[in-house]
């Protein structure tokens, strides 16, 4: 039941975050601003969100777990460089086959970034317990 709570408020928070982005960057169409620097800052927020996210997930859901601060600590560490490899990653598959927008690409696409998140969580994981003892 927590974690489908859990998961309806992060749903709730991304979503008005998103409008915030939104309303926050629709510029004039006089201005013009680089599609990578718009993209960029969108799509680095909705990381910096994710990750702030899971770290607080993980504090708050664990925190009888013993080392959990000094993982959540190491999540902040490993988290946005193994995100960003895999949205390289992911579009670099994307590129590979020109786009595609099939559900199986796109469930690809995600698998990519969700491996990369899970991995570096465990990592972080293992490198607390590992550390400590």
């Amino acid at each position: 039941m927590q974690q489908t709570l859990s998961l309806v408020v992060g749903y709730i928070v991304v979503i008005s975050l998103h409008q915030a982005f939104v309303a926050a960057f629709d510029l004039p169409r006089s201005m013009r601003v680089p599609v990578w620097l718009a993209a960029g800052v969108f799509y680095g927020g909705v990381a910096a969100v994710v990750v702030a996210g899971a770290v607080l997930a993980v504090r708050i859901a664990l925190r009888d777990a013993p080392h959990i601060r000094h993982t959540a600590a190491r999540m902040t560490l490993l988290l946005p460089p193994a995100i960003a490899a895999a949205i390289a990653a992911a579009a670099a598959f994307a590129w590979s086959l020109n786009y595609p927008l099939t559900p199986l690409a796109i469930a690809a696409e995600a698998a990519i970034i969700l491996t990369a998140f899970l991995a570096a969580t465990a990592l972080a994981r293992r490198w607390s317990v590992t550390a400590a003892g």
